[in-house]
């Protein structure tokens, strides 16, 4: 089955346009990524048949799910999807086991225990039947809402901000069973975030949305490292983003003169000169002494300085002045083994491949 939705609705001052295609193979996991407020949810409740476009067309294999010349909407609970929301949604008097056979009406008790057993395995709930919600950790609730999404075996699945309702130290762990879960059920997903990491740990596929706009779309790790221009780098979170201008390119290696250095990247596609916006991850950038090596074949290094320091807990951002500012993202032993603070010296280092160039 495929799902082909290009459609309009418009949500205020913004009008969201969707034109999503061939994004359902099966266990396949498509996220809608961007910023709150870009359309996202919108789009995934218009998939959900909660909400209706102003025009367009909604199609899952052969069935129209919206048609708006043709004053076509079928209703939810007709196009056999799953929908998780935000707050998971659990009713506080039911039980585990009720929860999961709540969508189970159509079968006899037999089956309703046979499907709800099934179900509880594969999301690793064996034993909690008869709590309810409140007696659940929040890891436990979201696998909860899931099983009760997945259990009449719906075509497709729809999880929105799966896991905003939890706190950060938990996310980790419920964002790599979700994935195990996801990838164990087999039904294709569409997901909502607008975390970073919950989109390349969850995501096969992502859509780069802004402003009600489906700006980028590809495999996530693809277009998380190689954004198509500069709107979407800075959706993604790309760190340093600066103009350059290309002065040589040689076996598709460009080199670009930004600010008061020159480094060098993969050549864009194209003509070999012109204006250009160099983009690196700050992720990919290393922090070294001044006086080590002058760097290996295929690396990229600068002289600088330490512009500021950035405390995140797990690592320190730091910002540099190598000709131009950019940023990297060291670990704390990095920071005290170099003895990084406010003006000291530095040697920024990169990989050519790591730096991505997009024209102006």
């Amino acid at each position: 089955m495929t799902l082909r939705a290009t459609f309009a609705m418009k949500r205020g001052a913004t009008t969201v346009r969707a034109d999503v295609a061939d994004v359902c193979a099966a266990g396949r996991v498509l996220v809608l990524f961007g910023p709150s407020g870009c359309g996202k949810t919108t789009t995934l409740r218009c998939l959900a048949g909660l909400e209706h476009p102003d025009e367009g067309v909604i199609r899952f294999g052969d069935d129209v799910w919206f048609d708006g010349a043709r004053r076509v909407a079928r209703p939810p609970q007709a196009r056999r999807i799953g929908f998780v929301p935000q707050d998971h949604a659990l009713f506080p008097h039911l039980s585990v086991d009720e929860h999961v056979e709540f969508g189970l009406f159509a079968l006899d008790a037999a089956a309703r225990r046979s499907r709800r057993a099934e179900v509880l395995a594969l999301l690793q709930l064996q034993g909690l039947g008869s709590r309810r919600p409140a007696e659940l950790s929040g890891g436990q609730q979201q696998r909860v809402a899931l099983a009760r999404a997945v259990a009449p075996r719906p075509r497709l699945l729809l999880l929105d901000e799966p896991l905003s309702a939890l706190d950060a130290a938990m996310r980790a762990t419920v964002r790599r069973q979700l994935r195990a879960a996801l990838q164990a059920l087999g039904t294709p997903a569409v997901v909502v975030t607008h975390d970073r990491v919950e989109a390349l740990c969850l995501g096969d596929d992502v859509v780069v949305m802004a402003e009600g706009r489906m700006l980028q779309r590809g495999p996530v790790g693809d277009v998380f490292a190689r954004p198509q221009d500069v709107a979407v780098a800075r959706v993604v979170g790309v760190d340093t983003i600066v103009r350059g201008r290309i002065v040589a390119v040689h076996e598709r290696i460009a080199t670009v003169q930004v600010g008061d250095a020159r480094v060098q990247a993969r050549a864009p596609a194209g003509d070999g000169d012109g204006e250009v916006f160099v983009l690196l991850r700050a992720e990919d950038v290393a922090l070294e002494p001044v006086a080590g090596a002058s760097g290996a074949s295929g690396q990229v290094r600068l002289a600088g300085r330490v512009v500021e320091l950035v405390d995140e807990g797990a690592a320190i951002r730091v910002v540099v002045d190598a000709g131009f500012v950019l940023t990297a993202l060291v670990t704390r032993s990095t920071r005290d083994a170099l003895g990084l603070a406010e003006g000291a010296a530095v040697a920024v280092v990169f990989a050519r491949t790591a730096a991505h160039v997009v024209r102006a």
